[in-house]
């Protein structure tokens, strides 16, 4: 069973809903949705979003450090997904997402990247059989989100 695709609507529902209240805190640009500018793309997006927050500087250079991210689209996922796999981070955003929303999702989804290495401790648990309660694990990683 991948845990890490299966976590309950509710919980990423939740997470949304919080990351939405607090993007103009997590972008350190206090910017309405009218004022945000249209991007073609994602890197567009991640490149201002680079260059209008510090704290999103440090966070996208840490994961650079670690062997960057590429964005891809989605038809599965009704939001967004973050994982690493093989060195490489991917962030999967649904084709769906347009906008402020599919910033916020960016920004998210960036922040699971940053703190990749406690995600990956949680799952490391899953692997070994030390956890085996998928709700156990989707409390687990909503912790490292709010954190």
């Amino acid at each position: 069973m991948n845990f890490v695709r299966d976590i309950p609507a509710k919980v990423c529902a939740c997470s949304l809903r919080l990351l939405l209240s607090a993007m103009p805190l997590a972008c350190g640009y206090a910017a309405s949705a009218a004022e945000l500018p249209a991007f073609e793309t994602d890197q567009q997006a991640d490149a201002w979003l680079r260059k209008h927050s510090a704290f999103y500087l440090k966070m996208t250079e840490a994961i650079d450090k670690r062997g960057g991210y590429k964005f891809l689209p989605s038809k599965e996922i009704p939001g967004g997904l973050a994982y690493t796999r093989d060195g490489q981070g991917y962030i999967e955003l649904s084709e769906k997402l347009k906008g402020a929303h599919r910033v916020s999702i960016i920004i998210f989804e960036v922040t699971n990247l940053y703190q990749d290495d406690r995600h990956q401790e949680v799952t490391r648990r899953v692997y070994s059989g030390e956890l085996n309660n998928p709700v156990e694990f989707s409390l687990l990683r909503e912790i490292i989100e709010y954190d």
